[in-house]
């Protein structure tokens, strides 16, 4: 309201009324046709929606003084209340109709597409999404900025068996009906998602066909935003790999994963090839600390980190000498001696490692460890029963983290 001026907010008053709440008092139901838009002017409400999995209500949030809510409905033609809004104590509101509400959002210049998304997204973290359980919180604004709303009708294919996979889809509100093979498989409500392996598993087309069965809102990520927006957190999009790829993970899901790092590292231990491990772990830690340094005193520090490097790994006859070709091994120690070293110094060596670890990759998904890891992060395809329960020495492992963290 500060940004509209005195002659916008005397229209506004004309359109705005009070309405009084007893504590236990619904306000508007789950479905109900959206009218007026909300802002609490003293008291706190409760905003809760069905869950369908345990057939109750759950409290998605407690709002309060100055808090508003109600827009959803108001910005999207036809669509119902999302949710269930009941006083928590005894409140006073001011409400504005849909009209009132549209000169209010132009005069006020909001974004309220941009407001939608981050609200629909922190609502959707009440469900527990796996994606969004690794983000801070306080990255919620620039993931609902890589979201896009995408309004339906009932009866609408939003993909096809078969199509390419490029994006994956949230259900704010409604239903979608999988359909496999001209049967239908299940429906998914509020709260759920689908098409979620396009974004990790490449080339991968879409196995069922999705319809919504009525009015539907659902948000959706594409590939390209996903990965923008996990481009700088690479141990938050690991979890989300091994989760939905599986078996058909990539090396980087498991060296990057805080657990998954610490059992293929054992298991390289009993293959011999633990120095390309120790090698990419003491040169990613490199590249993190040295970028940025500019001060003498820390460069010298970065020249002698990179001549233990070298010493290390790198030269011949090293202590744990990693196996790379004799032009790249002259390259590094020529550029490190010289004092040319910078961050970037051990970078081609460290996509060269990677790819000797993943050549150990297919053997370590054969084992009861990589099992583990995958029911460590609640793997699609991981079986407990099937698999006998985790490891003890996995779970010892878990609890260090926890603590550690």
């Amino acid at each position: 309201l500060t940004n509209i001026n005195d002659r916008d907010l005397d229209k506004l008053q004309l359109g705005m009324r009070y309405q009084s709440l007893e504590a236990g008092q619904t306000l508007f139901n789950e479905g109900d046709a959206g009218h007026d838009f909300y802002i609490i002017y003293d008291g706190e409400m409760n905003i809760a929606r069905y869950d369908f999995k345990s057939q109750k209500e759950q409290i998605l949030k407690t709002v309060g003084k100055s808090d508003y809510f109600g827009e959803i409905a108001l910005m999207v033609a036809g669509m119902p209340r999302t949710a269930t809004v009941v006083a928590k104590t005894k409140t006073l509101l001011v409400s504005l109709n849909e009209k009132t509400f549209q000169h209010f959002v132009k005069a006020a210049n909001l974004d309220m597409a941009a407001i939608m998304r981050q609200r629909i997204v922190f609502s959707f973290k009440k469900f527990k999404i796996p994606f969004f359980e690794a983000i801070p919180t306080e990255c919620y604004h620039e993931l609902a900025m890589e979201c896009k709303i995408e309004q339906t009708e009932a009866n609408q294919v939003i993909f096809r068996a078969g199509d390419p996979g490029d994006k994956f889809y949230m259900i704010f509100f409604g239903e979608v009906s999988i359909v496999v093979k001209g049967n239908e498989v299940g429906k998914l409500q509020t709260g759920k998602y689908f098409g979620e392996v396009a974004l990790v598993v490449e080339d991968t087309p879409r196995t069922a066909t999705c319809i919504t069965t009525v009015q539907t809102v659902l948000l959706s990520m594409s590939k390209a935003s996903f990965r923008k927006f996990f481009e700088e957190r690479p141990e938050a999009l690991a979890d989300v790999e091994l989760k939905i790829a599986g078996r058909k993970c990539h090396i980087k899901s498991v060296i990057l994963h805080p657990l998954g790092v610490e059992l293929f590292s054992e298991f390289l231990k009993k293959e011999y090839a633990h120095e390309n491990m120790e090698f990419w772990l003491d040169a990613r830690a490199y590249r993190k600390w040295a970028s940025g340094l500019t001060e003498p005193e820390d460069l010298k520090k970065r020249h002698d980190e990179a001549m233990r490097i070298v010493d290390k790994y790198i030269r011949i006859d090293s202590e744990q000498q990693i196996n790379l070709i004799i032009d790249m091994v002259k390259e590094i120690i020529k550029e490190v001696e010289e004092g040319k070293e910078d961050e970037k110094t051990f970078a081609k060596v460290e996509e060269e490692v990677v790819k000797l670890m993943n050549a150990k990759l297919g053997a370590f998904k054969q084992t009861k460890a990589f099992d583990d890891l995958m029911g460590s992060c609640g793997g699609y395809f991981y079986d407990k029963a099937a698999k006998g329960g985790m490891d003890s020495k996995v779970k010892n492992l878990m609890k260090a983290r926890k603590r550690r963290s």
